[in-house]
């Protein structure tokens, strides 16, 4: 998770380096949604500025789980079962790796930079209102991450390999998993962090990572188990 951290930082001064086009996804949502952009229609309905909402504090709590569930998961299955966390941790390398690489040949904006006069950055907003220690709140503020790294979302695909991984182990922790999916791409959206493209190319993403792995460990299982030849 260091390595994945430390590399996604990276990409704040390697996109510039490439300085490959931005792409603003949007008119897929627009057409897919009869002319209307889902983080604008959402946030018309349910974000009342400037008071914060249950929605609006369910959602960024949502958004930032992200960063601890996968290390909380991946920690459980270290100590449960070295076999899975190996495979586990493998599809989440795989994945950012692909994801990273289309970040930095296909830079993408997220809503509420593309269209910041219909689509609030909520996340901010309701950090801003939290009352957290200012030091907190200026580390992410603040901070100079990658604006340009909407598609795929990870925040999507995250939940999908653990929804998979999940569901091998328990089914029970696989339909945990499956809700916490479900309610990571309606907060990303609501939020306005990422469009409904953007969802679908992190599930997508996600299930080649998988895919990608497990066809690994497969041939590498299928070779352990065949005799020798000579």
């Amino acid at each position: 998770m260091l390595v994945l951290i430390a590399a996604y930082e990276g990409l704040r001064d390697l996109v510039p380096l490439i300085n490959a086009p931005h792409h603003d996804l949007s008119w897929i949502d627009s057409d897919l949604f009869g002319g209307r952009i889902p983080s604008s229609w959402l946030q018309a309905h349910f974000y009342h500025p400037p008071s914060i909402d249950w929605e609006d504090t369910l959602a960024t709590i949502t958004y930032f789980a992200y960063y601890l569930i996968p290390v909380v998961v991946g920690l459980v299955w270290w100590f449960k079962s070295r076999r899975e966390y190996h495979r586990f941790a493998a599809a989440l390398v795989t994945l950012c790796g692909l994801a990273f690489v289309t970040y930095v040949v296909m830079p993408t904006v997220p809503p509420w930079l593309a269209y910041p006069q219909s689509v609030d950055e909520i996340t901010d907003a309701t950090i801003l209102q939290w009352n957290l220690p200012s030091q907190l709140v200026a580390m992410y503020v603040g901070h100079d991450y990658n604006l340009y790294a909407a598609f795929p979302s990870l925040h999507a695909a995250f939940p999908v390999v653990l929804t998979y991984y999940g569901w091998l182990r328990s089914r029970m922790l696989g339909a945990v998993m499956l809700a916490y999916a479900l309610l990571v791409w309606i907060s990303v959206v609501f939020l306005g962090e990422h469009y409904v493209v953007d969802i679908v190319g992190g599930i997508a993403y996600a299930t080649a990572a998988v895919a990608i792995v497990e066809l690994v460990v497969r041939q590498r299982n299928a070779r352990r188990r065949s005799p020798l030849t000579l």
